[in-house]
């Protein structure tokens, strides 16, 4: 998937269900970029992941701090896995779904996650 972005200072996160233990709190993980030139940012596990895969004991990564939602003009959908500008989505998107039923705010609605202080992580191995 090819994800455009408007501004080089947005940069997206994706929820990597897959990887997320059952019952995990998606929102509230910490989340990583692998490098400064990374568009997504990944939960801790991801990167555990990673360096038992690749054998490494620890691995460079970049805090992903998340924007608040007045610093921006954009959001993450979590359903497309793309960027889009807010208050666009009940007019242009057929996954729309209003967080009240009614209107408003779409429950797909994500955050924004821009790069932080690099941070070295080091390996639970398991």
């Amino acid at each position: 998937m090819n994800i455009q972005q408007e501004s080089e200072e947005l940069q997206v996160f994706i929820d990597d269900k897959q990887k997320q233990p059952k019952g995990a709190k998606i929102n509230n993980m910490k989340r990583y970029f692998e490098n400064e030139d990374a568009e997504l940012c990944y939960p801790e596990s991801y990167f555990q992941d990673e360096m038992r895969n690749n054998g490494l004991t620890e691995m460079m990564v970049l805090e992903a701090i998340p924007m608040k939602s007045s610093e921006t003009d954009y959001m993450w959908c979590k359903e497309n896995e793309a960027t889009g500008k807010k208050g666009e989505c009940g007019r242009i998107c057929d996954d729309y779904e209003p967080r009240n039923g009614i209107n408003g705010i779409c429950k797909h609605q994500g955050r924004l996650f821009e790069h932080g202080n690099e941070f070295i992580l080091t390996s639970r191995k398991k």
